[in-house]
């Protein structure tokens, strides 16, 4: 995935009365700009381009009419996916939605092609809308004592900006196994101790904050030493 297209954390992506450009007819494309945080629906917005302009339907040598697996081509990436619609709902072999929670392009082709107009509620994460942070957080991201931390509109632009990191991150390492593996380790290991913290009742300052993400202490004291004396003989 293009870490370019993921660069958007200083877009402010909460104003419900903003919304971005729409670069497609679809229906499906309106319904998202009105749903997502600007940051989000960027993200969308290249995934639905590439379902009108980079995706086709790889019809099956048995097949007759509509299935429930669907083959889809992306040309961009060259790769063959597999779309399925089993049981009224839809899931595709990149698993995007199941990681991040945004439609792929692949499943946006086969809403496309079958005449959807919109998306139902069920592909529709809530943590990604304009509205999520007017809930509790704990409806949204699990349980937090960031509630009464700030004030409404800085926790807004906040949570937009850290999810913004997130993405960045997680875009960056998605291609590099070893950065990949490394990044996980690092977010799971920090989400633990921080549920230790929590459960502890116990505040930390920054300083010790900063301590247990590096997991090592900082130096209270550091010694410089006078460099040695060159030896021109």
């Amino acid at each position: 995935m293009d870490a370019q297209r993921w660069k958007y954390s200083k877009v402010i992506a909460d104003d419900k009365n903003c919304y971005s450009k729409l670069t497609t007819p679809l229906l499906l494309e309106k319904q998202a700009s009105e749903f997502y945080t600007i940051v989000i629906f960027h993200i969308f917005q290249v995934e639905v381009q590439a379902a009108c302009y980079n995706c086709g339907h790889l019809p099956s040598p048995n097949s007759t009419g509509e299935n429930d697996n669907i083959s889809i081509i992306d040309r961009e990436k060259d790769k063959e996916y597999k779309v399925d619609l089993s049981d009224n709902k839809f899931s595709c072999s990149c698993k995007m939605f199941e990681r991040i929670g945004i439609l792929c392009r692949h499943i946006l082709w086969v809403l496309k092609d079958r005449g959807f107009d919109h998306i139902t509620k069920e592909y529709l994460a809530l943590r990604w809308s304009k509205c999520a942070t007017s809930h509790p957080l704990s409806n949204v991201v699990g349980k937090t004592a960031l509630a009464d931390y700030v004030s409404i509109e800085s926790r807004r632009n906040n949570i937009s900006e850290l999810w913004s990191e997130v993405f960045n991150a997680v875009s960056l390492v998605e291609d590099n196994v070893e950065h990949f593996d490394a990044l996980f380790q690092l977010l799971r290991s920090f989400n633990e101790k921080l549920i230790i913290s929590v459960k502890s009742g116990k505040s930390k300052d920054k300083k010790a904050e900063i301590e247990m993400f590096l997991g090592s202490k900082i130096a209270t004291e550091v010694t410089v030493l006078p460099p040695e004396k060159c030896n021109n003989n």
